[in-house]
């Protein structure tokens, strides 16, 4: 017990990651920090967020974060930044889209569910959005029910990726057979069947515009699709396509029967409306956000034509943390993300960018946990690299509470964020939507 008034309080230092530490005079007689205000204020605001209500067309009134308000930082001509993206939410000129790229953190629709109807709710359109068939993460409120021998290939994850199969905006496929191992010939079925639940948010559970992005590796076969008591019959072509139907009603749920060739990808359904804004949840387990050059550009370029974007959102950095181990390294991976910011913004050239950099992650020391070392270090070369490519950045770390926030997030009642100490609760995520969204609307305001 001497030692800990003899050792300094951050441990002695044996590494950039690492020190010897002894616990505390405070944590061996069993005191605390006390939590931060801004906390209270926080755990306030998540108090009032509402999960999933049977009637939510009516807007209730959040209160504005306030003093937990974090701005998104911009490098240049801060007071035009999205004003093409509100412009057209404005006046209602055509259908605005946008895309959540992330990791583990918004999986099931979480952070993205919250905006998505946030913005829904404000500016109209109906539907969850792009969403794949098969999925090792299955979409939040969304059941999708497969038959058939079909495959799912990710860009993502550490599984071997036929030479033959391509990669669109979802960074995921799911393939009809496979045509290294069935003759050209062959035809195979395959259906599917969609319908949303009750998880959804009642904009989200209804849509009358079906869009499908297929690419078959020669002409023959087709699909049929049921919708809205409306049956189609589409005819494959060779090459990557996008076939849209249009239902005169709003429908929650539809069937596909495929006869097809082995080899048939589709590489995802998109579900909303004629008019509004829809917000597209594409995460990634396990990815760092540097694979998007790996990509078909073609793909790319055809949800580009086919569809309005005007913003994407990429969050990603936490996945990578645990494997740096110097300044140098943070360094490197911030170019390396750059360079993925890069090609998509030259496939999606209208779109703005922000990037929602890494939350507030923690490891154990004595009897509490803090924050990673580099977390602050990986922070600030983001920052560096995101205001360098004249986009946007969310500053999650600083939108938590700052360093030691996630502490305090997993210890909250109801839980904030999961006892991995890296991942939000629902709830959490909810609280966490709020604060981007929030974030979004206020470049909005500065314009008015």
């Amino acid at each position: 017990m001497l030692a800990s008034f003899f050792i300094p309080e951050n441990g002695i230092k044996i590494s950039e990651n690492y020190s010897i530490q002894f616990l505390s005079w405070n944590h061996l007689v069993g005191e605390k920090e006390q939590e931060p205000e801004s906390l209270d204020i926080m755990f306030a605001l998540a108090d009032s967020l509402d999960i999933v209500e049977e009637e939510d067309e009516v807007e209730e009134p959040t209160p504005v974060p306030g003093e937990i308000f974090q701005p998104i930082q911009w490098a240049i001509n801060n007071d035009e930044r999205l004003s093409p993206f509100f412009n057209q939410l404005d006046s209602s000129t055509q259908p605005m889209h946008v895309f959540h790229f992330g990791d583990s953190q918004i999986e099931n629709d979480r952070l993205t569910s919250y905006i998505r109807n946030k913005l829904q709710q404000k500016y109209g359109g109906n539907g969850p959005g792009w969403i794949p068939l098969i999925s090792f993460s299955k979409p939040g409120g969304v059941s999708v029910e497969v038959d058939g021998p079909w495959q799912q290939f990710t860009l993502f994850g550490s599984e071997a990726k036929p030479d033959w199969v391509n990669f669109g905006a979802l960074c995921s496929t799911a393939a009809i057979g496979n045509s290294d191992s069935l003759g050209i010939d062959t035809i195979l079925n395959a259906s599917v069947e969609i319908s949303s639940s009750t998880c959804l948010y009642n904009r989200a559970k209804q849509f009358n515009v079906i869009e499908l992005q297929l690419e078959a590796p020669a002409a023959g076969g087709e699909f049929i699709l049921f919708a809205d008591s409306n049956r189609w019959v589409q005819s494959l072509d060779s090459g990557a396509h996008v076939y849209k139907f249009l239902c005169e009603n709003l429908t929650s749920e539809l069937e596909l029967k495929f006869t097809a060739l082995p080899g048939t990808m589709v590489h995802g359904v998109c579900l909303t409306s004629n008019e509004g804004v829809f917000v597209h949840n594409v995460p990634m387990r396990g990815s760092s956000g540097t694979i998007f050059k790996r990509t078909k550009s073609g793909l790319l370029h055809q949800i580009d034509e086919k569809q309005n974007i005007g913003l994407i959102i990429m969050q990603y950095g936490g996945n990578t943390l645990p494997y740096l181990e110097d300044t140098a390294e943070c360094e490197s991976y911030a170019r390396w993300l750059g360079g993925q910011i890069t090609y998509l913004k030259s496939h999606f050239e209208a779109a703005e960018m922000i990037l929602a950099g890494p939350s507030d992650m923690s490891i154990k020391q004595g009897e509490h946990y803090i924050t990673y070392p580099l977390l602050p270090v990986l922070r600030d070369n983001l920052l560096g690299m995101v205001l360098e490519k004249n986009i946007g950045y969310f500053d999650m770390l600083e939108a938590m509470g700052g360093e030691g926030s996630m502490e305090y997030w997993v210890s909250a009642d109801p839980p904030l964020a999961m006892p991995d100490y890296t991942h939000f609760s629902p709830r959490g995520a909810r609280l966490m939507g709020e604060l981007m969204y929030e974030s979004i609307m206020d470049v909005k305001s500065e314009k008015e």
